[in-house]
């Protein structure tokens, strides 16, 4: 009995410690010739990335016989594609539409309202093809590094002799989860629910049949 009365009492701290204690939510983002980037949410002391999975490329040794894409791709490119079924549903159905936009906006500005704190960090390394570009680029940078921002970071290290840039861009914002959780339980109380079932329905049915 100590043993299950325990476990709950663990199982109640850690659900209230994941509602209460502040939450980071971030982007990163790299270049280095290429974009690259991922989003990360932290809860001390846990951390978690949501990436992109690849996908995977067809082996070597399927054939692919000759004129079958293009047979494939006829066959699928419809005239009347989801973004038509789409506009046509909002145009049928403006007014469940406007209700739905109205409570995904409340959604939004409840969440932007919820968070406490945002933060942007930049960093970046080498140059551009033309010194005396890097220099500028360089002179602005430290300009703007006159202004006292605690929210915004930006670090950079020039290399006048390089021709690419490197670095990462970091914005986040910290929050509470249990507030994000109150503006998602509002949010479905407004939404208007028979009718965004009955609209995806019929889009689906649209879609399907058109």
């Amino acid at each position: 009995m100590k043993i299950l009365v325990g476990l709950l009492c663990l199982t109640v701290l850690a659900f209230g410690y994941a509602l209460l204690a502040p939450a980071t939510i971030y982007l990163t983002v790299g270049f280095d010739k290429r974009l690259f980037g991922f989003v990360g949410v932290k809860l001390f002391p846990f951390e978690y990335r949501f990436t992109r999975r690849k996908k995977q490329k067809p082996s070597k040794s399927e054939k692919v016989e000759p004129g079958s894409e293009k047979s494939d791709l006829k066959r699928t490119v419809k005239p009347t594609g989801p973004a038509y079924v789409l506009v046509k549903l909002i145009v049928w159905e403006f007014e469940a539409f406007r209700q739905i936009a109205a409570a995904i906006l409340r959604l939004v500005l409840g969440i932007v309202a919820a968070t406490s704190q945002y933060y942007l960090r930049i960093t970046m390394v080498g140059g551009i093809e033309a010194p005396d570009v890097t220099g500028q680029l360089y002179g602005a940078i430290t300009w703007l590094q006159r202004f006292p921002a605690t929210s915004v970071s930006i670090v950079y290290r020039p290399d006048y002799l390089a021709d690419t840039l490197r670095g990462e861009v970091i914005g986040g914002a910290v929050v509470r989860p249990y507030r994000i959780l109150r503006e998602i339980l509002l949010f479905g109380w407004r939404l208007p629910k028979m009718k965004t079932i009955h609209i995806y329905r019929k889009y689906k049915k649209e879609v399907r049949h058109g």
